[in-house]
């Protein structure tokens, strides 16, 4: 960075019973599942109108502690904070609209309960199993919220908020042919609908339950959005035409924002091959300038924010690929003759033309643990917890280790990987003083190796930015760096398929090589150089000529290149490049040829190698500083 199978709750409309909101069960009858399950209609009215009375009392007595409140010079604005706090739903931490209680005795959301039932068939505060996924409508503390909102001069009760058809007892879905959906906010659009008809609601959360997969959160359906955008379905229907090919469902994540642009306007193909969302993962986009789908909603969910798009996708003729390329693009795709590219590692599609994709439906989604759904950790939330650590006196160790060890979820370890990668940037060589051991250990055991990157590529991507930053001209961290984390463990990630690891992890050799003779002898020893060499043969074909089909790129070349040239200067090296034949073979068939590329970058790392083999570990400060490339003419040949 410094260089370069659902389970529809019960219903008893019939009867009314209080509860308690927020944490606190309210002691219900025992034989609170024969009421629901085996007795519905034989609950006790005595007992509701009871809870009733209490529900009252309760309200009456809030009422007039926010009266006493005010007298004692409390703020009616902080009053109405803590009863807003006893009207929340645990699990939407968002004030409550049609709450119900549950056969644990609290108070959730209708829509939010129903949706945890799909998933779990436990308490979700204790986590403990339940008997039942029966509710009981809290019509009271219903009405005494109601009253609360007017109070407040709040906008009035509205149906629930959540895409989903109240699961009335005895009522099946063809009973209620249409249910009303608000967008979300912030998604206005006309072709947006508000009205879904509950078979399809259920048919589309089917699709997304079922395609969802993680130990690490539970994903719960907010709501559904249709989109209906005639010119898009026309578009897309001449492409699929043109194209030909097989036609699939498949998921796109997206940021709230964006989705009625995208319900609007349609997808669009990005103009950079780097990522533009400051909160995606790694820099470069897998397979180039494309649009994105995955028939996994987990993945896709990974790069979004709280939105899905369902869309049908025209994959025309598909290029199946091993490994990332990032640098394919429309043109590339046509000279290729194909039309969107399928990595079967992920389950990932890309496109590369708009027409190609036709939204559906816009989901979004709330993402909670599965051991405390108190705790928020989407992005955009941890991004701001970790917003005040901007140098070393302000970084939160011992959250950073939690968040980077084993016990760390995924988007907790991105944030931590990537405020700390930011810190060694910006304050480098106080953070390099202050790195835990711990913490080394947790990067290569939970980011750092092959295993690692293939769950989660994201990870060991922020993990080796972390360590490229720390490692940048400051030889204390590069011997420290190879010391704890070992030399091998580098090696290794450059075998993965992802090109943006594989790039990554050459420039943290290039940096660790850079003034620490302890680290080029470790990499020397584990086959370094050779490993460089095999990556930069295998893309070299395409940086002799000005590239006329698709690939890889440039990259990993350049940071390999340049790490070869480093690994190079030193007393002995000459004689190992010059008596091992694949090593001989790699100078006079690839980098010599490379120093007459058409990529300038590539250019000066194919003649810094040489430099720096003729140098011998031994040159003026003034050659080094400008990397030696101006040393050696190529007139000198191998022998000489």
């Amino acid at each position: 960075e410094k260089q370069a199978a659902e389970t529809s709750p019960n219903t008893l409309d019939d009867t009314t019973c209080m509860g308690t909101c927020g944490s606190t069960p309210v002691p219900l009858s025992p034989k609170f599942d024969a009421l629901l399950i085996a007795q519905p209609n034989s609950f006790d009215r005595a007992t509701a109108n009871k809870a009733d009375t209490k529900a009252e009392q309760r309200a009456t007595e809030k009422q007039a502690a926010e009266k006493r409140a005010a007298g004692q010079g409390v703020s009616a604005a902080a009053a109405s904070e803590a009863l807003e706090h006893d009207f929340t739903c645990p699990i939407s931490g968002e004030v409550m609209e049609d709450p119900v209680i549950a056969a644990d005795g609290h108070t959730y959301e209708r829509a939010m309960i129903s949706e945890w039932f799909r998933v779990r068939q436990t308490s979700p505060l204790t986590n403990a199993p339940l008997d039942s996924t029966a509710v009981i409508p809290n019509i009271t503390l219903k009405k005494v919220i109601a009253d609360w909102r007017a109070a407040r001069h709040a906008i009035p009760s509205s149906p629930p908020p959540l895409a989903s058809a109240p699961p009335l007892s005895g009522l099946s879905a063809s009973d209620h042919d249409q249910y009303h959906d608000d967008p979300s906010p912030g998604m206005t659009s006309p072709h947006l609908t508000e009205s879904i008809g509950a078979k399809e609601i259920e048919q589309v959360k089917s699709m997304v339950y079922s395609n969802y997969s993680s130990s690490d959160e539970i994903l719960l359906v907010r709501r559904v959005a249709k989109v209906q955008n005639p010119a898009l379905t026309a578009s897309f229907k001449r492409c699929q035409q043109k194209i030909g090919g097989k036609v699939a469902r498949l998921f796109h994540g997206t940021l709230g924002q964006s989705a009625a642009s995208i319900a609007d306007e349609g997808f669009r193909v990005p103009l950079e091959f780097e990522r533009a969302d400051s909160l995606q993962e790694t820099g470069q986009l897998t397979f180039g300038k494309a649009v994105y789908f995955s028939k996994r909603a987990d993945l896709a969910c990974s790069f979004g924010e709280a939105t899905l798009i369902i869309a049908d996708v025209a994959l025309g003729r598909v290029w199946h690929a091993e490994q990332s390329l990032p640098a394919l693009d429309y043109g590339r795709m046509r000279m290729e003759g194909k039309d969107s590219v399928a990595f079967g590692r992920t389950q990932e599609h890309a496109c590369y033309a708009t027409e190609q994709a036709v939204p559906l439906y816009i989901v979004t989604y709330t993402l909670v643990d599965p051991d405390d759904i108190k705790t928020r950790y989407d992005r955009s939330t941890l991004e701001a917890t970790y917003d005040r650590m901007v140098s070393a006196k302000t970084i939160d160790w011992d959250m950073c280790l939690q968040h980077i060890g084993r016990a760390g979820r995924v988007r907790q370890r991105h944030a931590a990987l990537r405020k700390l990668g930011d810190c060694c940037r910006d304050d480098q060589k106080a953070v390099c003083a202050r790195l835990p051991e711990t913490l080394l250990r947790a990067l290569r055991e939970q980011c750092l190796t092959i295993e690692a990157a293939e769950n989660d590529a994201p990870a060991t991507w922020l993990a080796l930015r972390l360590c490229w930053n720390a490692a940048y001209c400051h030889q204390p961290t590069q011997r420290l760096l190879v010391t704890k984390l070992h030399a091998s463990t580098f090696v290794e990630l450059l075998g993965h398929w992802n090109n943006d690891v594989v790039d990554r992890a050459a420039g943290v050799i290039l940096n660790l090589s850079q003034l620490s003779k302890t680290a080029r002898t470790a990499f020397w020893e584990t086959g370094a150089p050779m490993a460089l060499a095999r990556l930069v043969a295998k893309n070299a074909d395409g940086l002799l000529e000005e590239p006329t089909r698709g690939g890889a790129g440039v990259e990993p070349v350049p940071h390999c290149l340049g790490a070869i040239a480093n690994l190079a200067f030193a007393a002995d090296t000459r004689s190992k490049f010059l008596n091992s034949t694949e090593l001989r073979e790699f100078l006079t068939e690839v980098a010599e040829p490379l120093m007459d590329s058409w990529h300038g970058e590539v250019r000066e790392e194919a003649t810094r190698v040489f430099s720096c083999i003729i140098a011998g570990g031994k040159a003026p400060a003034e050659w080094l500083k400008e990397g030696g490339a101006e040393v050696f003419e190529k007139s000198v040949g191998l022998e000489d």
